[in-house]
């Protein structure tokens, strides 16, 4: 069964590796994929994900990746704190001595993923957007602060589609024009 997905490694350009990991997406999660979707999804699942290849290549894999990391870095900036726990969990603001934790679990992990692509002798910065379930977090004081009452620990719901779909557009403004969607 392995044999049939196409390879993208070594593609002459980035359209023949997109259009090559388009198929091979489709092999596994199309109509007549080989795992079924999952309506209902406790964890992040690749499902309704999308990933956003920059249009124009680099010379050197260093500057992709920092090219890709700057966006990231760029968006959270740009959003409110709370926000940015949508991009994992634990999160440490040592400036405020604030934690954003997970209700329910110990850690949560980023549903956005940074990959650097090499198509036709060029690297390209690609990031990977995944589907996750709904999660509550909690707001809570670092080390040991007594009588804080402004941090009460209260969960609130982190907005996983709206800061995504926000970051989408970021990449998009910013020359990620390349998409393909599961």
């Amino acid at each position: 069964m392995i044999s049939q997905l196409p390879i993208a490694h070594g593609a002459g350009s980035v359209h023949e590796w997109l259009n090559q990991f388009e198929r091979g997406l489709r092999t596994l999660k199309g109509e007549n994929g080989w795992f079924p979707r999952f309506s209902a999804a406790t964890h992040t699942v690749i499902d309704e994900s999308i990933f956003l290849i920059h249009s124009k290549g680099f010379s050197k894999w260093e500057e992709a990746l920092a090219y890709a990391g700057s966006q990231l870095k760029g968006f959270r900036k740009e959003i409110d704190i709370r926000k940015r726990t949508v991009f994992g969990m634990p999160m440490l603001v040592p400036q405020r001595k604030i934690q954003y934790t997970p209700e329910k679990v110990e850690r949560m992990a980023s549903p956005v993923w940074i990959r650097v692509v090499e198509a036709g002798g060029c690297y390209f910065p690609m990031f990977g957007i995944y589907r996750t379930p709904p999660l509550k977090a909690v707001e809570k004081p670092m080390g040991k602060h007594k009588g804080n009452k402004s941090l009460n620990g209260r969960p609130f719901l982190v907005p996983f589609k709206e800061v995504l779909d926000e970051f989408q557009n970021h990449l998009r403004r910013n020359e990620f024009t390349l998409e393909v969607h599961v």
